[in-house]
């Protein structure tokens, strides 16, 4: 009779770590699926944040191309000047979270694929029937 606690083995302490940083609930919200649901959240305040200062552009662009008053003109260009930079920001801003996003995403695969790989057919389908195996005994 076996006594005390039986350990994981390495492949299942993999598969589990796999599913924790795919699917759990964390405070830190460090999870694929964690992830998912803030870039859903915050999806459409950054588009209203986008759009205002698309709208603030052409605004002040249509006033600059119809403006005679030389010092309105100078301020007017230093407003668009400013809108600019704020689009440009907002803009960097989503591309550095996407980049962020994409290479979690891209870990997460080749992590799989790592343990998927074998140096054969046959291999590599025994891996794959391994994995699946443990990811329901897990569940």
């Amino acid at each position: 009779m076996l006594h005390g606690k039986i350990e994981d083995s390495i492949y299942s302490k993999s598969i589990k770590s796999l599913i924790k940083r795919i699917h759990d609930s964390t405070h830190v919200q460090d999870s694929l699926y964690e992830q998912a649901i803030n870039y859903f959240k915050e999806q459409a305040e950054i588009e209203k944040q986008l759009a205002y200062a698309e709208e603030n552009l052409v605004e002040t662009k249509s006033l600059i191309a119809t403006n005679k008053d030389k010092k309105l003109n100078a301020s007017l260009q230093n407003k668009l000047e400013k809108a600019q930079k704020t689009q440009q920001t907002l803009k960097l801003q989503e591309e550095k979270k996407r980049q962020g996003r994409y290479e979690a995403v891209l870990k997460i695969c080749n992590e799989i694929l790592d343990l998927l790989d074998g140096d054969s057919e046959q291999e590599s389908n025994n891996n794959t029937a391994k994995m699946l195996g443990t990811l329901q005994l897990l569940a």
